[in-house]
């Protein structure tokens, strides 16, 4: 204190900033940081339990200590969760899991992530959560009740090495009506799987299916297909005479070009996507395919139509391997993409040589566009 009765300069500036601000400025530590604000002083220790965001981070080993801290932060929290996030450790939290997704029910969350090293059967109090806007599980089974019609405030849906019944999933799809970002990554094998979403724009897929279809499907902007190890052979094309318009980029990962069924099914989309404006392309090559294929697709095969191709302007592939197929399938591209601004292709240093090659030919292909650019990187 000054003579004059006032706060030094030195004095706790930041206590008194205004409350919005220092919720803001809590907001930007990580939990535990957070927390321990409370020996500061009496006027920090209660500053934290209106935080809207816990985000549970410990070291996975600590599990004892992660335990206590979620019951303690629970009870001692006020006011709203809008983001709750967890790593699991181990199967022993799985009962203490159902008490705090019931706490939660009530707190109106609209981010959830949850991760588990050992897949959990998921609480069903997490089905009662109508103000969800974020949904994101690891490694779980995702078993609704017979009368779960949906989340009805989910945006974005991210699953990974989730487990669950089609049927169910399918539901949840086609009675969220603001979902717009699906992803779904090693997930259940489907028989039949069909997407269903009036509101969908952004659509990944990187799991297992004798059939993919798409239905009601109006506002979809972008498709990421991880083409699947063991597709077989039954593996189909989307609906008949199904059209999707509102596609703008289309992603495959892990295309092998050897393959005449998956390559059949990604000319088939291509050529149902009449304003694709971006087409990138990962390919997968076994170790037998690092020679030259054995049955390149024949030229009836690989059929594009103009009209899939009228708004192309870039096309990226990552190549493992350079072979006939896929010096085939970019003449095609050449041939019929009138607004082709752009040719990106990747390969390894390995085979650099080979990519050389194959981008030096490339550029003496008959094309549709007059002023394409090729890039070439190893």
């Amino acid at each position: 204190m000054n003579k004059n009765g006032g706060e030094s300069s030195g004095g706790d500036r930041i206590s008194s900033l205004p409350r919005d601000l220092l919720q803001k400025i809590l907001g930007c530590l990580p939990l535990h940081d957070a927390v321990r604000t409370s020996v500061l002083s009496t006027k920090w220790r209660y500053k934290w339990v209106v935080r809207s965001e816990l985000v549970f981070d410990y070291n996975i080993y600590k599990e004892i200590l992660l335990k206590t801290s979620i019951y303690k932060v629970l009870l001692m929290h006020q006011g709203e969760v809008r983001k709750f996030s967890l790593l699991v450790p181990s199967s022993n939290l799985f009962s203490d899991i159902d008490t705090w997704i019931l706490f939660l029910s009530s707190k109106n969350v609209q981010e959830l992530s949850l991760a588990f090293l050992t897949c959990c059967r998921l609480p069903s109090h997490l089905f009662k959560f109508q103000d969800l806007k974020h949904l994101e599980l690891n490694s779980c089974e995702f078993n609704p009740p017979p009368n779960f019609k949906g989340f009805r405030s989910l945006v974005t849906l991210n699953f990974q090495f989730v487990t669950f019944e089609p049927m169910s999933f399918q539901v949840l799809l086609s009675s969220s009506p603001l979902l717009e970002h699906v992803s779904m990554v090693c997930c259940s094998e489907f028989d039949s799987f069909i997407i269903e979403a009036p509101n969908l724009k952004i659509f990944k897929f990187s799991s297992t299916a004798n059939s993919l279809c798409f239905r009601r499907i109006p506002l979809l902007e972008e498709i990421v297909l991880g083409m699947p190890f063991n597709m077989s052979e039954s593996f189909t094309v989307p609906e008949p005479q199904l059209t999707l318009h509102n596609i703008k980029i289309l992603n495959f990962k892990n295309l092998i070009f050897s393959e005449v069924e998956w390559v059949a099914y990604v000319l088939d989309l291509i050529n149902r996507c009449p304003n694709i404006e971006r087409l990138l392309i990962t390919s997968y090559a076994y170790t037998s395919c690092a020679c030259e294929c054995t049955h390149p697709l024949r030229s009836q095969e690989m059929t594009m139509t103009h009209s899939a191709m009228k708004r192309l302007k870039s096309v990226d592939m990552t190549l493992m391997w350079v072979n006939k197929t896929e010096m085939e399938f970019l003449n095609h591209v050449l041939a019929y993409a009138t607004a082709l601004e752009k040719i990106y292709i990747a390969t390894s240093a390995e085979i650099r040589h080979r990519g050389m090659k194959m981008m030096e030919e490339m550029k003496r292909f008959p094309r549709a566009s007059p002023n394409v650019e090729f890039i070439y990187h190893s």
